[in-house]
């Protein structure tokens, strides 16, 4: 058993962060708290609170680092408008967490992480690092199966961040249902699965204007 596995944050992929605080504004009425970057990635992000010590990240490139497009992660360079492109889960064992991933097939490197925030506070955090492109029996999860993070000391961005949002489920959505229901068993994920054309995560929340979907 992987006790207490538990989302912990939402990837919502922008071109441009100014743009996706925006548009988060005007869909949920919610201004995004800056977050900070994420150096040598090439990315930085802003910060909604969902609840229950979980959160959004919105994520967009970085024009301050020279990274190359082609090298920013989760197809940044390429991402036309505002989509979930990953999401993170928090659990108490990383290294039970890689054994589970090593079942499915998918290599995992334990990697430690920081950022620092606009106040100067540095975060410091420990994931279980995916390859950009995961498979599960010859079909693309990417985006699907999540990675994995250990916050440690640090206080948990859902403790900063602003309010106004709750998570009331997660789905991941792929035309292959059996071997997702299969993988998501296998982690153990609090998600939902449903049977789609095109690969997705599909979020759904209550706001102050009822409930909406992200994906």
């Amino acid at each position: 058993m992987i006790d207490g596995v538990e989302i912990d944050h939402l990837l919502l992929g922008v071109p441009e962060l100014g743009a996706g605080i925006r548009w988060l504004q005007d869909e949920f009425n919610i201004a995004a708290g800056k977050g900070g970057r994420h150096l040598g990635v090439g990315t930085h992000n802003a910060l909604v609170a969902l609840g229950n010590r979980t959160y959004l990240e919105v994520i967009a490139p970085d024009p301050e680092q020279l990274v190359p497009k082609a090298a920013l992660p989760y197809g940044l360079g390429a991402l036309p408008a505002p989509r979930l492109i990953n999401w993170a889960v928090r659990v108490p064992d990383l290294d039970t967490w890689a054994s589970r991933l090593y079942q499915l097939g998918i290599p995992t490197q334990l990697k430690a992480r920081d950022r620092v925030n606009p106040d100067g506070r540095r975060l410091v955090w420990r994931t279980a690092a995916m390859p950009a492109t995961t498979f599960v029996n010859g079909a693309d999860l990417t985006g699907l199966i999540p990675f994995a993070i250990d916050w440690q000391d640090t206080v948990h961005p859902s403790e900063t961040a602003p309010t106004g949002i709750v998570l009331e489920s997660l789905s991941l959505c792929h035309p292959q249902v059996a071997l997702v229901q299969t993988a998501a068993a296998t982690l153990e994920l609090p998600v939902l699965v449903e049977q789609v054309e095109e690969p997705c995560l599909k979020a759904q929340v209550r706001s102050g204007l009822g409930i909406r979907r992200i994906q």
